[in-house]
């Protein structure tokens, strides 16, 4: 895994180079550098607005007491998203606005979710209240919630 991302790392910067050089010589000089402009602030824009609105999704759902697993996932998703716009380069923009897309930002959170149900073991443990507090009668109803994880499985693997 580690050759493979590590020829991903130089061969995106050289790709993303060369096609800003060819939108260059297709329209005019001019226009690369008004893409890599206007997407860096497009993704500042994304950061700020979109990731705010994410965050808040997670304290709300966090208000009412639910676990916020799909908010985080969005808001994860949505930095990302304009992280990719504020580098500069086409690829990286046209990655950046398909996860800002809905129906695109909810597959890819199902192949998240996916993913962490193969390499991620989860153990909850319920805690109730100590003995004797809850009148003889077991754990009372407002009860702590542990959860202890355990990463499975820490390397990709080909298929035979």
């Amino acid at each position: 895994m580690g050759p493979r991302i590590l020829l991903f790392m130089l061969l995106l910067p050289v790709v993303e180079i060369y096609l800003l050089v060819a939108i260059g010589h297709a329209t005019s000089y001019w226009v690369p550098f008004a893409i890599v402009i206007g997407s860096m602030l497009a993704g500042t824009a994304v950061v700020r607005h979109h990731g705010l609105r994410a965050f808040q999704r997670v304290r709300q759902d966090m208000a009412a007491r639910q676990m916020p697993a799909d908010s985080l996932l969005d808001a994860f998703l949505i930095l990302v998203a304009g992280l990719l716009l504020i580098f500069p380069g086409v690829l990286t923009d046209l990655v950046g606005i398909a996860l800002l897309v809905p129906p695109l930002r909810s597959l890819m959170k199902r192949g998240a979710k996916a993913w962490m149900q193969r390499h991620v073991e989860i153990h909850v443990a319920r805690f109730g209240a100590p003995f004797g507090a809850s009148g003889g009668r077991g754990a009372s109803s407002a009860q702590d919630q542990i959860i202890d994880a355990r990463v499975v499985n820490t390397r990709v693997e080909d298929a035979p």
